[in-house]
Parts: structure tokens; sequence; C-alpha cells
């Protein structure tokens, strides 16, 4: 359990996650920043858009043409 998670920076939550979790790992590390956007103010951003946000969540995004749903 921890207090004031929330209140910490991003670099601390990052740290507490490695060090609680990850055994100290430096490849956990590496592996959460590999996600972050180069461009520092689209980072940005991503951090503001929710609390306690530590790296980014990349999905792939494609279109499935050519489907028939409810006959349309």
């Amino acid at each position: 359990m921890i207090k004031g998670f929330s209140k910490l920076t991003k670099e601390a939550k990052i740290e507490w996650l490695v060090q609680n979790h990850f055994n100290n790992s430096e490849e956990a590390l590496k592996t959460i920043k590999t996600y972050w956007h180069s461009d520092q103010k689209l980072q940005k951003l991503h951090d503001e858009f929710i609390e306690n946000t530590i790296t980014n969540f990349y999905m792939p995004f494609g279109i499935a043409p050519n489907f028939l749903i409810n006959g349309k």
C-alpha cells in the first residue's frame, strides 16, 4: 500500500513501480519509457489526460472492408 501516489512526480511513480513490482529491473524501466512519444509536447498532453500516467498504450488500428453486418 502507498499513500500519496497521485502526489508523486511521474518519475517517482515509475521508480516506485519498478522498485516494488519489477525488482528494480532496468529492463522494466526501459520498456515503460519505450512507449513515450519523442515529441515532448504530445507526451505532455498524454500525461495530463488522466491521473497517474506512467506510459502510453498503443493499439493497432486498421480497417476490415467487405463485411456484411445486419444486412448492411
